[in-house]
C-alpha cells in the first residue's frame, strides 16, 4: 500500500526505536573540549560563532540527569541527551533540517567544539533527533530547553527575577519549519497524501500510482531538490499539476464527501489558490506558479499568505530588521488595550453617574418599572428619532448575555444596569421633555417621584417643572 508506512508513526518511539534497539540513558558528565578540536575550531573561526560562544560562556547547560524521565534504565547506553539537546538548540538557531543538523555535527568543527566531540567522532543518524524530540514529548519534558537555559543564565547573573521586561516584542514564533515556495508546495501536497493515506487508504490507492511514492514518500526539504533553476521550475509545475489532480479526485463523485473536510485537504486547496494559476483550454490545462504583478498573475499580500500546511494561522512577518514565521500580536495587543481602556472608562463613568446615598437603593427598587418603561418609550413615535434610537441601543445592551461589569466589583457589580438606565433617561428627558416619560410611566406616582429624584429632574406637577428643557422635535 502506497504511503502505508504512515501507520508506523502511530507506534510509540519509546517502545519501538527506529534502529530496533532498546536504548537506556547512563548520566555522564559534560565532556571537556578535546585539545585538537579546540585548536582546529579556533583556527577555522578566529572570531568565534554562536556555537563556540555558548560553550565558552555558558558551559554545561543540559545535564544528562535532567532527561532521566524520557529514557529507560535497561538496554544499550544511547547518545548523551544533553548533547542531543544542545544540537537541537543549534539546529533551531540556524533553521536546519534533521539531516542538515546531523551533517553539521559530523563536519563542523565549531559544533564539535560546542558538544565536546573528538574530530573523528562520526556523529549520529538524522533519525536520532526526531526520536529524541518524540521522547521529550512522551516524557513531558518539552519545557526543559528553556527552563534549563534560564537556570544557567540566572546562575551566571545574566538574568534575575523581578526585573523589567520589554513589552514591545510582539512577534511570536510558530512551531513550524520555514519553507521556500517550492518546499511549501511539495510539503503541502505530501501532507495531504499522508492524511488521505490514513483516512481512506483504499480510495487513495485507486487514484494515484507508485510514481507518487518516489516524489512524495519522504519529507520535502531543499537538500534533496534539484539544484538547477530549470529543474526547480519543472518540479514546481509537477507539484501544481499533481495537486490539482488530487483536489479534483477528492471533490469527485466517487470520493467520500467527508474527505474534502480533512484539514490537510483544506490546506492544500487554500495554498494552491495562493501559489498556482491554472487555465484549461480545449481540454488541455496549463499550470504555472503565481508571480508578482505586473508580470505575473499576482500574489496575495503577506498578511494573507499561508507559510505552512501545518499551521494555517502562521504568517511571515517583518519588524525592522527582524523576520519570522509565526504570529504578530501588534494588532491583537492594540485591540486588547483598546477594550481595556474602554472598560475602565465605563467603570469611571458609572462611578461618576451613580446616584448618591439612598438614591442608589431606590434605583435598584425601580429597576423592574424602568425595564417596562424603556420599550414603551422606544416605540413612542412622538419622541425624536435620536431618542428612540438611543433607547433601542440601551435595550440591546440590557439584553446582552455578557455582563460588562462583573458582579464581584463592589457596588457597581449589581447596580450597573440601574445606573445606566437612569443616565440614559436623564438624557432622554433633556431631549424630549419630562412629560413623555410621565406619559409612558408604568408604575405608581410615588415611583415616578422617586425616578425624578434619581435623575435630578422636577416632576411635571410641581413648581419649577416649567423650567425643564422643552422637547426637541427636530
Amino acid at each position: 500500500m502506497i504511503f502505508s508506512a504512515v501507520a508506523l508513526l502511530l507506534i510509540s518511539p519509546l517502545a519501538w526505536p527506529q534502529n530496533g534497539v532498546v536504548m537506556s540513558m547512563q548520566p555522564r558528565p559534560w565532556p571537556d573540549v578535546p585539545e585538537l578540536t579546540a585548536k582546529m575550531a579556533r583556527s577555522s573561526s578566529r572570531q568565534g560563532n554562536l556555537a563556540m560562544r555558548i560553550r565558552d560562556e555558558l558551559g554545561e547547560v543540559y545535564a544528562d540527569a535532567r532527561f532521566a524521565g524520557a529514557f529507560g534504565v535497561r538496554g544499550r547506553p544511547g547518545i548523551s541527551p544533553g548533547q542531543l539537546m544542545m544540537a537541537s538548540v543549534l539546529q533551531f538557531s540556524e533553521d536546519l533540517t534533521d539531516r542538515q543538523a546531523a551533517e553539521a555535527v559530523r563536519d563542523r568543527m565549531t559544533w564539535k567544539y560546542a558538544l565536546g566531540l573528538e574530530l573523528e567522532d562520526p556523529g549520529f543518524d538524522a533519525s536520532v533527533l526526531s526520536e529524541f524530540r518524540s521522547r521529550l514529548v512522551a516524557g513531558d519534558l518539552t519545557c526543559l530547553a528553556l527552563d534549563a537555559l534560564l537556570e544557567r543564565l540566572a546562575g551566571l547573573g545574566l538574568v534575575r527575577g523581578g526585573g523589567r521586561q520589554r513589552t514591545d516584542s510582539t512577534h511570536v514564533l510558530g512551531a513550524i519549519r520555514m519553507l521556500n515556495r517550492l518546499e511549501l508546495a511539495g510539503e503541502t501536497l505530501r501532507a495531504a497524501l499522508e492524511a488521505l493515506a490514513v483516512a481512506a487508504p483504499g480510495w487513495l490507492a485507486g487514484v494515484i500510482d507508485e510514481s507518487w511514492q518516489q516524489v512524495y514518500g519522504a519529507r520535502i526539504d531543499d537538500l534533496h531538490l534539484p539544484p538547477s533553476q530549470a529543474g526547480r521550475q519543472e518540479l514546481m509545475v509537477r507539484y501544481g499539476r499533481d495537486g490539482y489532480y488530487l483536489l479534483e479526485q477528492v471533490h469527485g463523485p466517487g470520493a467520500p464527501a467527508w474527505l474534502r473536510e480533512l484539514p490537510a485537504v483544506q490546506a492544500l486547496r487554500q495554498i494552491w489558490i495562493q501559489q498556482f494559476c491554472r487555465e484549461v483550454t480545449d481540454g488541455r490545462q496549463e499550470v504555472r506558479r503565481r508571480e508578482k504583478l505586473p508580470g505575473g498573475d499576482g500574489l496575495p499580500p503577506g498578511r494573507d499568505q499561508l507559510i505552512s500546511p501545518y499551521d494555517l494561522d502562521a504568517r511571515y512577518g517583518i519588524k525592522r530588521e527582524t523576520g519570522w514565521g509565526g504570529y504578530n500580536w501588534d494588532l491583537l495587543a492594540g485591540l486588547a488595550a483598546g477594550v481595556l481602556l474602554a472598560w475602565v472608562a465605563l467603570i469611571a463613568a458609572l462611578v461618576i453617574a451613580r446616584p448618591r446615598g439612598g438614591l442608589l437603593r431606590e434605583a435598584l427598587r425601580l429597576l423592574p418599572d424602568l425595564l417596562r418603561l424603556l420599550p414603551r418609550l422606544a416605540a413612542d413615535r412622538s419622541l425624536p428619532r435620536r431618542v428612540r434610537v438611543g433607547l433601542t441601543l440601551l435595550l440591546a445592551y440590557l439584553a446582552f448575555p455578557f455582563d460588562l461589569v462583573p458582579d464581584f466589583i463592589p457596588v457597581l457589580g449589581y447596580a450597573d444596569d440601574a445606573i445606566i438606565v437612569a443616565a440614559v433617561l436623564r438624557w432622554a428627558v433633556r431631549q424630549a421633555g419630562i412629560e413623555a416619560i410621565h406619559r409612558q410611566w408604568p408604575g405608581t406616582s410615588d415611583g415616578f417621584t422617586a425616578l425624578c429624584r434619581i435623575t435630578g429632574l422636577t416632576p411635571p406637577d410641581t413648581p419649577g417643572a416649567a423650567d425643564q428643557p422643552p422637547a426637541d422635535q427636530g
